[in-house]
């Protein structure tokens, strides 16, 4: 038996992910960083949550530094879901304006 029901699996050829629009779909507007979009408006009710390491590439600093705010509680206000630690985008963004310096 082999592994995802095929012989071979391509590297190049991937599925979209269906919780994400496409960066080009009408209506909605994304912030690109790499090759993953954390920004997407989708819908204003609908929490967006980032992971620990999504932080980190948003703000780009090291994970280490992330996990180190959390520990200390001086970083970003997040949430704990089960065993999970998530990030609201618009609380972490806040978080930042409220760091402006000048």
């Amino acid at each position: 038996m082999t592994r995802y029901g095929t012989k071979y699996r391509s590297r190049t050829a991937k599925a979209a992910d269906p919780r994400r629009p496409a960066p080009d779909a009408a209506g909605y507007g994304c912030l690109l960083l790499g090759a993953r979009s954390y920004l997407t408006v989708m819908d204003q009710t609908t929490p967006v949550l980032l992971t620990s390491r999504e932080v980190a590439d948003l703000l780009r600093v090291p994970l280490r530094t992330v996990e180190d705010w959390r520990v200390t509680r001086s970083g970003p206000p997040w949430l704990k879901l089960g065993r999970h630690v998530r990030y609201d985008r618009d609380e972490l963004l806040a978080w930042v304006k409220e760091r402006r310096h000048g």
